[in-house]
């Protein structure tokens, strides 16, 4: 799964995952004594500007060092040390609130900001690695939700093409809209008519029922959704709760998303608890309607 979001110039920003890291971490290499000197001294700045940050290299062997909190969903972005054609020492910041326009979006080095002077590297380092806030989440992880939304709905209409066609050997529309025949055939199946065929009365039973669970499917997947990151502080659990919109496009840079607060379980708004309680039983990736979606082990969408 691909991880993203669009800035504020409706530019393409990739994400690291924290738990897609596999590399060394920087302590490691610390005690290996292959951390250059150079890059040793940026890499302790950096620590220092942010107590508490994580470095790991996203492969064994990388260069560039992701920097990140424990219980973060994605990095704040990364930091590595190269040479220019003078053979300088560059420091490296890599970020999605980096826009190089000296670069076009789509290479590299529009995400990347270059400086051979230690103490401008550490300004961008504090300017730009920046843990994603609530909005930031939603930005990130709510097409992947809305994504599945449509996924399931257009898994749905393919079941009911093919009934549609073995049943009528007529076609069905995904708006659900009826020809009349088809209405007429629903509502005599309604009132117990004797058909001839009692075979096909039962499979136009059948079709009636699956008819009507397709067009309450359709409201249940039209419905907005709450994000809600579940995580602890202070030894509590707290949960981060936005408002998304379902209608939405990916390039807004809010995807219609409200903040509503950094609350505790008494605080949540009516039902989420519940919700949120039974998608954490569920794969990451998937959608139950009427419930939510489950994103990973602390993001959750669940059904206002």
């Amino acid at each position: 799964m691909e991880h993203y979001l669009y800035d504020e110039g409706y530019d393409k920003a990739r994400l690291i995952r924290v738990d897609a890291l596999r590399g060394d971490t920087f302590q490691h290499k610390l005690e290996l004594g292959i951390v250059p000197s150079q890059f040793s001294e940026f890499a302790s700045q950096v620590q220092k500007a942010f107590r508490g940050c994580k470095l790991r290299a996203h492969a064994d062997g990388g260069q560039a060092m992701h920097v990140y909190m424990d219980g973060d969903t994605y990095t704040m972005g990364s930091i590595w040390i190269s040479s220019n054609n003078e053979g300088d020492i560059q420091y490296v910041v890599s970020s999605t609130k980096v826009r190089n326009n000296k670069h076009n979006s789509y290479k590299r080095e529009f995400r990347q900001c270059h400086s051979i002077n230690l103490k401008t590297a550490v300004k961008n380092a504090k300017k730009y690695l920046l843990r994603l806030p609530p909005i930031g989440i939603a930005r990130a992880t709510s097409h992947h939700c809305y994504g599945a939304v449509t996924d399931y709905l257009d898994n749905q209409a393919r079941k009911m093409e093919k009934l549609f066609t073995d049943v009528f050997a007529f076609g069905f529309s995904r708006s659900g809209k009826l020809p009349q025949h088809i209405k007429e055939l629903f509502l005599l199946s309604e009132v117990k008519h004797a058909f001839l065929d009692l075979g096909w009365s039962a499979q136009l039973s059948t079709a009636h029922a699956e008819y009507k669970n397709y067009i309450q499917t359709m409201e249940d997947c039209s419905k907005d959704m709450y994000c809600v990151r579940v995580y602890e502080r202070l030894g509590e659990q707290v949960f981060d709760v936005l408002q998304t919109k379902y209608n939405a496009t990916v390039y807004e840079t809010t995807r219609g998303a409200t903040f509503l607060g950094s609350m505790t379980e008494e605080e949540l708004p009516e039902g989420v608890l519940d919700k949120v309680s039974a998608m954490a039983i569920c794969a990451y990736e998937e959608f139950v309607p009427c419930v939510g979606y489950r994103f990973d082990e602390n993001i959750f969408y669940v059904t206002q």
